[in-house]
């Protein structure tokens, strides 16, 4: 055990120096144990994490759902397996209420899974693709 890593458990600790007991000792070491694991895992965490944005950086990924990522990286939302309307008015910028027309009108088709009615990703790729077609 270092030096710092002795006067870190001390700080932390003020019974230390009390009695110079073993048990203290054995504490301490496991404190630094404890100390140098969570930096190794700090370590590793940055090391994933890189690892990661250097995956995404060299290979180009087939996406499932092309438009509808677009639209949510723009606005710096993630990708979910269910939507409801207030997630969808926040995603179009648009109320709840033209959500709620736009389901009327048969723009939009909801499915009825437990709770409320909820729109998978592939409801609104299609609803997109959709809205493009008729713009062209």
């Amino acid at each position: 055990m270092s030096a710092r890593e002795l006067s870190d458990v001390r700080v932390r600790n003020p019974e230390f120096d009390r009695s110079g007991s073993e048990s203290n000792t054995i504490w301490a070491e496991y404190v630094c144990l404890l100390n140098s694991n969570k930096q190794a895992e700090d370590r590793q965490t940055q090391k994933n994490k890189t690892n990661y944005w250097e995956g995404l950086m060299s290979e180009p990924q087939m996406t499932r759902y092309p438009r509808l990522e677009a639209i949510l990286s723009m606005r710096e939302l993630p990708l979910r397996p269910t939507y409801s309307n207030r997630d969808i008015a926040e995603i179009f910028d648009v109320t709840i209420k033209t959500i709620q027309n736009y389901v009327a009108a048969g723009k939009l088709h909801p499915r009825d899974l437990p709770g409320r009615a909820k729109y998978l990703a592939q409801d609104l790729e299609d609803y997109i693709e959709s809205s493009l077609k008729k713009a062209a």
